[in-house]
């Protein structure tokens, strides 16, 4: 049994908690691991703590298959690098990783550890296995999300296809040739598009792809595109805007939100100086009816109207995925 310490306790409350551990590592040899951990979460918050009642801990929650809560102490567990149980407990965290199937998680840390080059020995050949399991099993998942991907294009299933790609996201995987030649094809959603531009550009692709959008076909350097809220557009159109948000700050937040959700829309496409001026008049006019603002002033002309309803179906298009 290891050293339990961390405060100075009075001898006592020492002598209860001793007693309160011997009885925990009883309840686990009795497969008692409910009694356990409600005995060993007393001991830890009275700070009293050894590296075997953190293993008893963590065996509790992996005995009543409660992975979340496992994983979630064990973060708390492998934040000192500097703790002479750093690396038993980050095998428990990978472990734990590789059940809860975060393997590109799994991936990313054990390549910082090797980049680091402090893993022990023992640990060296176990580690590079779990990653060979989890890279084959990442890979395989993959897969697995791109046949889901083309049955829900086949369906026109729009909100599956938006839980399907950042679902694909979380994998951190190779993006296959399906991703990149379905952003010219006209049936696929522009919003889902926009999604798999971005989720590309993360991983600094360096590749021109074509983005069909509404008819107009764009070229796109992927790992010098800016993000949504950066893009000129975006910038450029909320600038011509900022005098709202001293004046009604309510209406400048409904104003901005209108804005992305129409530039995500249309993302990566560009616009003139005029158009963009239509655009903000556009976006002005639509916040204010919405918040029954007296908007008498502002002249409306057939430009501004045009762009009113293409801002319009956009937002409609834009909260009919995400709000699923």
């Amino acid at each position: 049994m290891g050293d339990s310490n961390n405060i100075i306790i009075f001898p006592t409350l020492r002598d209860s908690l001793k007693e309160i551990e011997r009885e925990s590592y009883e309840a686990i040899q009795e497969l008692d691991y409910e009694t356990a951990l409600h005995k060993l979460n007393y001991l830890l918050s009275h700070q009293y703590c050894s590296y075997d009642i953190h293993v008893s801990k963590l065996i509790c929650h992996i005995k009543l298959n409660d992975l979340a809560e496992a994983e979630k102490f064990c973060e708390s567990l492998v934040i000192d690098s500097n703790d002479p149980y750093y690396y038993d407990y980050l095998e428990y965290y990978i472990m734990i990783l590789y059940e809860r199937e975060k393997y590109a998680y799994l991936i990313e840390l054990i390549d910082r550890e090797e980049q680091e080059g402090k893993i022990p020995g023992k640990s060296k050949k176990k580690f590079r296995d779990i990653y060979r399991l989890a890279y084959q099993m990442n890979l395989l998942r993959s897969d697995e999300l791109m046949r889901e991907f083309k049955i829900s294009i086949k369906e026109e299933n729009h909100q599956r296809q938006w839980y399907i790609i950042n679902k694909w996201n979380e994998l951190n995987a190779e993006p296959p040739e399906l991703l990149f030649t379905i952003l010219k094809e006209p049936k696929i959603h522009p919003m889902i598009k926009t999604l798999i531009i971005e989720s590309l550009r993360k991983m600094n692709i360096n590749k021109t792809v074509e983005v069909e959008k509404f008819g107009d076909n764009i070229k796109v350097q992927l790992d010098s595109l800016p993000i949504v809220e950066d893009h000129p557009t975006f910038k450029h159109i909320l600038n011509l805007l900022l005098d709202t948000e001293q004046e009604n700050p309510t209406l400048f937040l409904l104003i901005k939100d209108l804005l992305y959700q129409f530039n995500y829309i249309q993302y990566p496409h560009m616009y003139t100086e005029e158009e963009m001026n239509n655009i903000a008049n556009a976006l002005l006019l639509i916040a204010s009816e919405n918040l029954a603002l007296d908007n008498k002033k502002q002249e409306v002309n057939s430009n501004i109207k045009n762009y009113k309803n293409m801002i319009q179906l956009c937002n409609e298009m834009y909260l009919n995925i995400s709000l699923h």
